[in-house]
């Protein structure tokens, strides 16, 4: 197996609601960074905020719930995976 001592690459997914919507995320690797194996670094952790109207962006816990407006949008950035091996 190659190794690769980098974390690999998470992703970023914005969804906007075009009326209002309760939204609920369970979700995990919020607060421990999933592990490298066999020297490779730590992945980095995931987050959940919420794109409001007025343009901040609200920060979500790995167990929460929120209610959006109209136009508001949930940002799912995934944690990245451990790496493998060391450099």
């Amino acid at each position: 197996m190659p190794s690769s001592p980098v974390q690999g690459g998470g992703t970023r997914h914005t969804i906007r609601f075009p009326e209002e919507m309760d939204c609920s995320i369970l979700s995990s690797h919020r607060t421990i960074r999933p592990f490298g194996l066999h020297g490779g670094e730590d992945g980095k952790l995931g987050k959940t905020g919420l794109g409001r109207a007025g343009g901040q962006i609200e920060t979500m816990t790995g167990c929460d719930q929120a209610t959006l407006a109209s136009g508001e949008a949930v940002i799912v950035t995934t944690p990245t995976g451990g790496g493998y091996g060391a450099a």
